[in-house]
């Protein structure tokens, strides 16, 4: 049964959104984070399944050495690997980051970083999903500089406690 799994993942599995309106649910959601505001982050391509997070280089996300640090890596794996769990989510249900895993394979610098979220299993109580970072010159050419690994819990939406 994994095998089949995997090889179902590969060729493309079809994720079924329950709602109409995901992709103004993701954004709006997205929107919603203080945090990818203030990296300067932004949403690329929402597909049921998938979603891309861009974030431009610049200077406030790198670390001593030049290279966006991994902490904003991680920042921008989590947001789009939850989101796109997120695309086929039942209403009122969000998913939280209960653990994660990112190997950091390069150096990440250049114009811009992109993460691609992809759903692995979603599940009503948990959900696995993935995240690929790529690191774009200014040529355009990409190259990839971490991947990582969540596991989301889906909980009822509530609101914050003042």
């Amino acid at each position: 049964m994994l095998a089949d799994y995997a090889a179902e993942t590969a060729a493309g599995t079809t994720w079924q959104p329950k709602r109409e309106d995901f992709r103004e649910h993701v954004q709006e959601v997205f929107a919603a984070s203080a945090a990818t505001r203030l990296i300067g982050a932004s949403l690329g391509r929402i597909a049921p399944g998938h979603v891309e997070v861009l974030l431009p280089c610049h200077e406030r996300i790198t670390q001593q050495h030049g290279f966006v640090h991994g902490g904003v890596l991680g920042m921008i794996a989590d947001a789009a690997a939850a989101l796109s769990a997120l695309t086929v989510a039942a209403p009122g249900t969000i998913g939280v980051t209960v653990e994660y895993k990112i190997n950091l394979l390069e150096a990440a610098f250049g114009e811009l970083i992109i993460a691609r979220g992809r759903l692995i299993r979603p599940g009503q109580a948990v959900s696995i999903a993935a995240a690929d970072l790529y690191s774009v010159s200014a040529s355009g050419r990409e190259q990839m500089v971490a991947t990582s690994l969540f596991t989301l819990a889906s909980r009822t939406r509530r609101r914050r406690r003042a």
